[in-house]
């Protein structure tokens, strides 16, 4: 699963942006999704969060579902949330809580999960849970993304023939290099 041509050039821009305002990447994850407060690391001048271990664990949001502020590319009207976990892994209880959450705000919906490999997380000191909500219609058949022929570098939900690919990541090559 990846990102469409301009969402992931937001997503470059914004973590350009990240890396001269914050520490880490993490610390931005604890401030903006649990919430711990943010201070200005007086030797580098660069934002941080307050350490979790000056918090008391009742203090401590260990649990936050999000809609993802950069989507992997999926068909319009899928939505893309994450399900974030302080200090252990998100388990399938979590999972399912999240899923029964969606469906309380959405209504009825279509609703699957995708956990990357570990490798391949964003953030790995911050697990994390990808969940796609797709409203149900009535004759709609539950959707998975689809395996032949979609674009590996972007992902996509819909195939795409060999010309677009290369159109998109010469598109994409382009705006790269010319990141702020």
């Amino acid at each position: 699963m990846c990102r469409s041509v301009p969402q992931q050039y937001e997503s470059e821009v914004y973590k350009s942006q990240l890396q001269r305002k914050w520490e880490s990447v993490h610390d931005h994850i604890l401030c903006s999704k649990f919430g711990l407060k943010q201070i200005s690391n007086v030797s580098s001048g660069l934002l941080t969060s307050v350490g979790l271990d000056s918090l008391r664990a009742e203090e401590l949001q260990k649990l936050a579902l999000l809609p993802n502020n950069f989507p992997y590319f999926v068909a319009d009207p899928i939505e893309h949330w994450v399900l974030w976990k302080l200090g252990e892994n998100c388990n399938e209880e979590d999972i399912a809580q999240a899923k029964e959450e969606l469906q309380t705000r959405k209504g009825p919906s279509d609703i699957n999960h995708w956990i990357n490999p570990h490798h391949l997380n964003s953030v790995p000191e911050i697990d994390h849970v990808h969940i796609y909500v797709a409203p149900s219609l009535p004759s709609s058949k539950p959707f998975a993304p689809m395996h032949s022929r979609h674009c590996s570098v972007f992902g996509s939900w819909t195939k795409l023939s060999n010309s677009s690919v290369a159109r998109a990541m010469d598109e994409w090559e382009m705006k790269r290099q010319h990141l702020p």
